[in-house]
């Protein structure tokens, strides 16, 4: 369906029940072409597709309005209520998120002292029946769909809002997150959305994990006394006062003034020149 263009199935009669589903409509490989870039196009708008309250069967389904990131809504361009599904005889895109190789729902950092290195990896894998397809597509998402990456101290390829595509069986797209240690600090709320077009047969699927972990304060500095002792005998030496000036320069205590011996020096000068002076 090219921009601009409307396909309508709302009126096409039910078709006879099968043995696996009974859709209303059969349309194969559906692509929504997305909204033209031509500078002559009028209020562009990419190919749309007007499904009512139908059940609509479909092989793949390429999807140029969905966006990107977390602007990603597989249902871009798809108008009505009713349902897409993917033939239940057609190779269908199975991704699962890995980490070392076994599922997870969350990332967890655990505890970790201030300082130290954290990261978190996961792999999104597809387990489609056949090597050369289908394709699965969709977008990590961090302010949509349960997706809510707030804490900067979170960063990487993981928490970056963005599409992906991934190759058919055995196709796959690793991720890294990195938790910023420097100070202490514990994850709250934080989550990543994964939004796919189609998974397992079905249309606007996705996974939520939940982010977590907590960052230690750092041990304190051991004291050094003798450095400790250092310190206040030198500034006692220049100013005569006992303290602690920590790293700071200590300038010695100025030399008193002698005003007796002034004022001998200004009138022995007078006394020689007639003038007052020093």
């Amino acid at each position: 369906i090219s921009p601009n263009g409307i396909l309508d199935v709302t009126d096409v009669p039910p078709r006879p029940a099968q043995p696996f589903s009974s859709p209303t409509t059969v349309l194969a490989n559906l692509t929504l072409v997305g909204p033209s870039s031509d500078p002559g196009v009028v209020n562009p708008s990419g190919g749309r597709l007007i499904i009512g309250n139908s059940i609509i069967e479909v092989f793949t389904v390429i999807n140029g309005n969905s966006g990107i990131g977390n602007a990603f809504d597989a249902r871009a361009g798809i108008i009505g209520s009713g349902t897409l599904l993917q033939a239940p005889f057609s190779d269908h895109a199975r991704v699962r998120v890995l980490q070392d190789g076994k599922p997870i729902t969350s990332l967890d950092f655990g505890i970790v002292n201030a300082g130290d290195v954290a990261s978190q990896q996961f792999t999104l894998t597809n387990f489609a029946g056949n090597s050369g397809g289908p394709l699965a597509r969709g977008a990590l998402q961090t302010t949509v769909d349960g997706g809510n990456v707030t804490d900067p101290a979170l960063s990487g390829s993981g928490v970056t809002a963005q599409n992906f595509v991934i190759g058919g069986r055995g196709g796959s797209q690793s991720y890294e997150i990195v938790l910023d240690t420097s100070q202490a600090r514990s994850l709250e709320g934080q989550a990543l959305h994964i939004a796919y077009q189609f998974n397992r047969g079905l249309l606007d699927q996705g996974d939520t994990l939940a982010i977590t972990g907590t960052v230690l304060a750092g041990e304190a500095a051991a004291i050094d006394w003798n450095a400790v002792a250092a310190r206040v005998q030198a500034a006692f030496n220049a100013t005569g006062i006992w303290y602690d000036p920590g790293e700071a320069v200590i300038a010695p205590a100025p030399t008193p003034v002698d005003w007796n011996a002034l004022a001998e020096q200004a009138q022995a000068n007078f006394a020689a020149t007639g003038q007052w002076f020093l």
